[in-house]
């Protein structure tokens, strides 16, 4: 199973519609909020949260701020994470995936690129389609997942497979 994960797109609505065309055999498409500005409508095939420059937009009023996913053997939670406390927000991240029951946590907001396992759970932070922080790329996430093994790959801009 491929499933591709981006967040804080942040009106680069070009980007969104490459990946979606360049991986074809990708099961799933998550956004993990900051679209902002964009119509939603455009994106049928994409799953979305709603992140914190999303909620003036009426097209996401109706869009949960996280959700979980089920795949075989697998949950995943999808998050933006600006409702998240900053000084507590790992031990959050933890908390909310063991409530959901969930070992993938899928979070943006920071905008910052992080794969992390951490009690059981496996944390990963696409980064940002634009505005990166820390010195990064542009980035997102393309997640394997085969039975037990799960394994995420951070794409970042320069070396993305389809014409920028």
């Amino acid at each position: 199973m491929k499933i591709i994960v981006t967040s804080d797109t942040h009106s680069r609505k070009r980007v969104l519609n490459q990946i979606s065309k360049y991986y074809k055999d990708a099961d799933y498409y998550l956004n993990l909020g900051d679209l902002q500005d964009d119509d939603i409508n455009d994106y049928r095939d994409w799953i979305f949260v709603q992140g914190n420059c999303d909620r003036y937009n009426e097209d996401f009023f109706n869009i949960p701020t996280s959700r979980v996913i089920t795949f075989p053997g697998h949950r995943l939670l999808m998050l933006h994470g600006h409702k998240l406390n900053p000084y507590t927000f790992q031990s959050d991240l933890i908390e909310m995936g063991k409530i959901f029951d969930c070992d993938i946590v899928c979070y943006g907001h920071t905008h910052i690129t992080r794969i992390e396992e951490e009690q059981g759970i496996l944390f990963i932070n696409p980064g940002s389609l634009n505005r990166p922080k820390n010195g990064n790329e542009c980035s997102y996430c393309v997640l394997d997942i085969d039975g037990d093994k799960v394994s995420p790959t951070i794409v970042f801009e320069s070396e993305w497979p389809f014409k920028k």
